[in-house]
């Protein structure tokens, strides 16, 4: 891995762990979850699927902030939806 991907990798895992802290990941069920965009304008709808993690938010990215969001909610339990 190239030191430029490195430090692309580090900022999402640390802007996704900051989404995430920030409880703006939604749980829709097992494989869904939904990720407040930047400036929390909208979703980002993120999906667990066979080969890895499908995205709507910049498929053109490597790396995902909104992935790793989705990521670390996916290890802990569901959030409701409630109080939107």
């Amino acid at each position: 891995m190239l030191m430029a991907e490195q430090n692309d990798e580090s900022e999402s895992a640390r802007r996704g762990f900051e989404i995430y802290r920030a409880n703006k990941v939604k749980r829709l069920n097992p494989n869904q979850f939904l990720v407040r965009t930047d400036g929390d304008l909208g979703w980002s709808l993120i999906e667990r699927v066979e080969w890895g993690w499908k995205r709507d938010c910049s498929p053109n990215l490597s790396y995902c902030a909104h992935r790793h969001a989705a990521r670390l909610c996916s290890l802990g339990s569901a959030v409701p939806l409630s109080g939107d």
